[in-house]
């Protein structure tokens, strides 16, 4: 109750000092106990026109700062340390961050949010994937789906176990658009650090699934760890008129093979078409799973025109009901991404 109490006091201060900034909720995501602090950095910028004296303040003592107090000129960005001290800390956890100016008044206010981890008395029980000289929870380090074009993140906690201390300050990667940061960016044997895996997309990298060893590489371009990584981009849709646009077509959707015997190898033909107004191309198809085969011999449609697309189920080593799919991706402008879906009973 009483820490309900100071967080309703905190917002209601800054709505009786008549503040236009808004009190900003962080999501910290989960943390791992064995961590033992957790680290990050926060920003605030001073857009009034006068310079600024601040001070902070937590109300927690788990929470400490590197610095406590600055003096902020107009448009200066600040870059706020702070710490979090996790011993005997569990489950959901919120901690309030105040930015205190003369007079007491609270120029604005962060909200953290976190989940924190029981720590395990064996860690190599928690962090079992060896990607020497790290361990993972994570068996792959997966940055999940976006649009081509954009930017996908991702956060992961990872344990040293190496036997020396590593300085991750200034790590490369071996794979264009991928880039990693530390927090903290030395991490000293037995220690824990969270890395964030970025990729900034672009036309150079293929439509679909990727997945790929990312080499993460020091200042002497030796390699550091090796980490599975994994993400799916799919097409842009366009949006608006567009007067020469392609547009997909497909005969169907959906196909049933029906009861299929185990190793039998069936095939049905579907007609994809375009007819839009600009020409087609298909930029890419991808199955979920080798037993769905596919055959398309021209993967560019002018105005109007169609092709035969093959589809193959082999029920080789398959066995009850099988529901799998084939993604194509195309320069349509509405719809970039078609999925068709084939069933099957293997007996």
């Amino acid at each position: 109750m009483r820490r309900v109490f100071w967080l309703l006091t905190g917002i209601i201060s800054m709505a009786l000092n008549g503040q236009a900034q808004e009190l900003n909720v962080v999501e910290l995501g989960s943390i791992m106990g064995e961590m033992g602090s957790f680290q990050s950095t926060l920003t605030w910028k001073n857009t009034s026109r006068d310079t600024l004296r601040i001070s902070l303040w937590s109300g927690r003592k788990e929470l400490t700062f590197e610095r406590k107090s600055y003096q902020v000129s107009p448009e200066e960005e600040l870059h706020l340390a702070y710490k979090i001290d996790l011993t005997d800390t569990e489950g959901e956890e919120v901690y309030e961050i105040r930015l205190v100016g003369e007079e007491e008044v609270v120029l604005h206010g962060f909200l953290l949010k976190t989940r924190v981890f029981e720590a395990e008395e064996d860690v190599f029980r928690a962090y079992r994937n060896d990607f020497f000289p790290f361990r993972s929870t994570s068996q792959v380090f997966n940055l999940k789906s976006g649009f081509r074009g954009q930017e996908l993140t991702a956060k992961f906690s990872l344990y040293n176990f190496g036997g020396k201390k590593l300085d991750m300050q200034d790590v490369r990667t071996s794979m264009p658009g991928l880039t990693v940061s530390f927090e903290p960016e030395e991490v000293p044997h037995n220690s824990f650090s969270r890395v964030t895996i970025s990729l900034k997309s672009d036309e150079s990298h293929a439509l679909g699934f990727t997945r790929d060893r990312l080499k993460l590489l020091g200042a002497d371009s030796s390699v550091i760890a090796i980490l599975p990584v994994q993400f799916t981009l799919e097409p842009t849709p366009a949006y608006g008129q567009h007067s020469q646009a392609p547009h997909l077509a497909v005969s169907k959707l959906t196909h049933d093979f029906r009861v299929m015997k185990e190793g039998d190898y069936e095939s049905v033909n579907i007609t994809i078409s375009n007819t839009g107004s600009g020409p087609l191309k298909i930029e890419g198809l991808e199955a979920n799973c080798d037993c769905l085969e596919y055959e398309l011999g021209n993967m560019e449609l002018a105005q109007g025109t169609s092709a035969s697309l093959k589809v193959s189920f082999n029920a080789k080593n398959r066995q009850g009901y099988e529901r799998k799919t084939l993604a194509l991706f195309t320069n349509d402008p509405t719809q970039p991404t078609k999925v068709l879906t084939f069933k099957a009973h293997v007996k």
